[in-house]
């Protein structure tokens, strides 16, 4: 047997064991072992889910934990406006030293 062949098996052995078999084994596990825990430790009150045990937060609507994906946008261009307003301002107050000092190099 060819040694690219042999490779060819032990990769797609190990891609099997590891992607498919072991979260499959950890997930069937886990639903057997804590199944309350597994599903979200989910609070129901008269049939209806009203929270979780472990989030100190009530379910409010259908999309209560998924982001509008324009807000997820116009977070995502704020944090890039202020951090390049922190990059425009560290420039601005470096380069009358950086001029400074190249007119004068033996002052530093």
């Amino acid at each position: 047997m060819s040694s690219i062949k042999q490779a060819g098996i032990v990769v797609s052995l190990t891609m099997i064991l590891c992607g498919v078999a072991y979260p499959l084994a950890l997930t069937v596990a886990g639903q057997a072992l804590f199944p309350s825990q597994a599903e979200g430790s989910l609070i129901e009150r008269d049939g209806e889910q009203i929270g979780s045990k472990w989030i100190a937060q009530p379910f409010v609507s259908e999309g209560y934990f998924h982001r509008n994906q324009q807000q997820s946008i116009n977070s995502l261009v704020n944090r890039a406006a202020i951090t390049w307003q922190k990059v425009i301002r560290t420039v601005r107050n470096t380069i009358p030293n950086l001029r400074e000092r190249l007119r004068h190099p033996d002052r530093t």
